[in-house]
Order: structure tokens, then sequence, then C-alpha cells
């Protein structure tokens, strides 16, 4: 496809626009939402096409190529409605090329900020379009009232998003959460979700349990509870930890993994430590939805203690059916190099509680398309235009 950008070579980045999408630039991320003990898994492909003006005067922002493939997505995937969509790229950004470029051309960092992906189910497909702000003058997070201002164009009364915003006020883990992110599913507006999303520096199950509560204005029931020390437990199994470990400590970073974007997040560096997550705002909603995302990019040894702890926890589950398709899956991906090599490949882990009393888990992939090991002596088709 010619929409990625040019094709590695030597294993390193060597493109105009590098995506934010992955640390090391990769403009893909695959997901493998896990089956639970009756169902199948889901999969889910995202992306952030590249154009071949992106970074220039013609294309700043790299949003050309994406709004022409989302055109084209309305006539053959049923069912699409980009409204939402629309509204936030009018509302969360400026419209003067010029200036942006200025911008750049004067050191400011401008990167990612429109991604799609594509949810292959059983009987459709689901789009979704990824929005990360980037106002003129900008540095660092689009502050909360900027998006206060875009949200009350479209939806003045949300009941859920007032809920946000006075947890993001009061409690001492809310005044830490930067919003990064807004994604919308590409639906029926009357069914879809509005998932904005954060980084909190925190690591610890105390400061999660705290943020999946909303400072305690969604209830712990005895349902929610298991599914607390489900997840807590998960987390142990994932980072090799006791299972006395403290709720109150961090989970420990393993230095191995480094900050190999940090150059790209200079500007947002909070968004290289720490945990990510969701809350839907959708409006009609007393309260929102959350989903919590695990850096386990950040907190494990490798890609195959990863694999193998997650689905040993799955087993034990009645939820194993299908680990050994997802390592054959992970080492299809990476044909170019070993598990046990280096952690990456898999990025995150998330966790949204359903009241079925089940934990929706997905785990989030990186193909590393930059890796040095991808450089090696292997036969490689070349597209046109490389």
């Amino acid at each position: 496809t010619p929409y990625l950008g040019p094709a590695p070579r030597l294993g390193s980045f060597s493109g105009k626009w590098k995506s934010m999408l992955q640390l090391d630039g990769t403009p893909l991320e695959m997901s493998w939402k896990w089956n639970t003990s009756d169902g199948e898994p889901d999969v889910r492909i995202g992306l952030e096409p590249i154009s071949p003006m992106a970074g220039t005067s013609c294309d700043p922002l790299n949003h050309s190529t994406t709004r022409e493939i989302l055109h084209g997505l309305v006539s053959v995937v049923p069912g699409v409605n980009l409204g939402w969509t629309h509204h936030f790229l009018a509302t969360l950004f400026d419209h003067d090329y010029a200036k942006y470029t200025a911008e750049a051309d004067a050191g400011a960092q401008i990167g990612t900020s429109l991604i799609f992906s594509l949810e292959f189910l059983r009987n459709s497909t689901g789009l979704k379009t990824y929005i990360q702000p980037r106002r003129l003058n900008q540095h660092g997070f689009l502050e909360v009232p900027h998006w206060e201002a875009s949200f009350q164009d479209l939806h003045p009364d949300a009941p859920a998003r007032a809920a946000v915003h006075d947890f993001l006020a009061t409690s001492p883990e809310g005044r830490l959460m930067n919003p990064f992110c807004l994604s919308v599913d590409n639906g029926d507006p009357a069914n879809a979700r509005l998932k904005w999303y954060f980084n909190n520096p925190h690591t610890s199950f105390s400061a999660i349990r705290e943020i999946m509560t909303l400072g305690g204005r969604i209830p712990t029931d005895d349902t929610r509870a298991q599914q607390f020390n489900e997840l807590f437990d998960l987390l142990k199994t994932l980072t090799d930890q006791p299972p006395t470990f403290p709720s109150d400590s961090e989970f420990p970073y393993v230095a191995q993994n480094g900050d190999s974007g940090a150059a790209s997040f200079a500007e947002v560096p909070e968004m290289l430590k720490g945990c990510v997550y969701f809350f839907d705002i959708s409006p009609g909603k007393p309260l929102p939805a959350i989903k919590f995302y695990f850096p386990v990019r950040n907190h494990c040894r490798n890609d195959l203690v990863v694999t193998q702890n997650f689905t040993r926890w799955l087993d034990s589950r009645g939820r194993g059916q299908y680990g050994a398709a997802f390592l054959r899956a992970l080492e299809a991906v990476a044909d170019y190099r070993r598990l046990d090599e280096g952690i990456g490949l898999q990025s995150f882990v998330s966790c949204q509680f359903k009241s079925s009393g089940n934990l929706e888990l997905t785990s989030y992939l990186n193909p590393e398309a930059f890796h040095s090991a991808r450089s090696g002596p292997r036969r490689a088709t070349r597209r046109r235009g490389d």
C-alpha cells in the first residue's frame, strides 16, 4: 500500500513524517480482544496513513490521506457515519496551514493527530477515528477548557462528562490526568461511544482503582470488588510480582526497555510512562464507562514472558482456548527475532469491567517496522515508489 509512507530501509526510520502511533515510528497497531470462556477473540488494526506531502506546507498535519480513506470507507463499510469526526476535526484544530508550517520551521513539534481503525467482527466491520488535537501555539497537552468548548458545541448537556470534570477537579489522581486523545465510533450516533483518553503518571493499583471508580463516584459492589481483585492478580502475574505485592507500590519499571520514542514525544514526555485510561462520555450516560491500559512494554521482561504469563492466567479462568493461536500470531509478526529477545512487540494490555462480571481484556501489538533485525538477510518485496 502507498499509504504507510516510505518502506523501512536498514532497520531504521528514514521518512520525513514519523508516526507517533508507536514509539519507534511504526504507523500500525494491531489488537487482539481476548475471548470469554464461551466466546472467540476479535481483532482490529489501527493505522496512521502517511501522505506523500506529510509534514510539508501542503499537508503539515498529515490529514489528507486519512480523510481520503475515510471518505472511501463510507461507500464500502455499511452504516459508517463521519459526523462526529468532522465536528472534532473542525473544532480541535486551526486551519491555517501556513502558520502550522511556520511553527514547524521554527522547531515546533507537529506529530500524529489523526488515526483510524477497523475492527473485524463476525458479522460486521467497525470503523473508529482517533483525534489528538494540535492547535497553533500549543505546547504539550491541550488544556481541558479547549476540549470542553468542542464538546459543548456538540452536546451541551452530558452527565457523564460532567462527572469526569468533577473528578479531574477534585481527586488527587484526577488532577494528574493529562488529556491527549478522543475516539469516536463512526456508526449510528445514538449508539456510538465518545471516548476521552488520558494519561496518568502512576502505576500503583491504588491509583488505578481510584481512577476506575472515578474517585468513588462509581460504586464498588461485590461484582466490582471481585473484578478489581482479578485485575490486580492479572497485573501481578504479567509483571512477575508476588501475591503480596502492595497495592500502593508502583509496578517496577524495566529499565532495559528504554525510552525509544523520547525525541518524538519531547513536548509530551509524560506519555512515555504511567497508565492510560479512556472515559466514555457519550450523551445520555449518567457515569462514564472506563477502560484501563497497562503498558507492558515498560514493566515486563520480554514478549515471551508476557505471553506465557498472560495465557497461563487466562487458562486458569477457563479462557485459555486461544492462547496457542495468539502465540503463533506473535511469532508470525515477529519473524525477525525471538520473543524472548526483547519487549516492545506487545505494548499495552487493557481491561474494562463488564456488567456480566467479566474482564474484557485486549492485547495491543506493535509490528516494530523499524526494528534493526528486520534489515537482516531476508527476502523483501519493494513497492512502487520505494
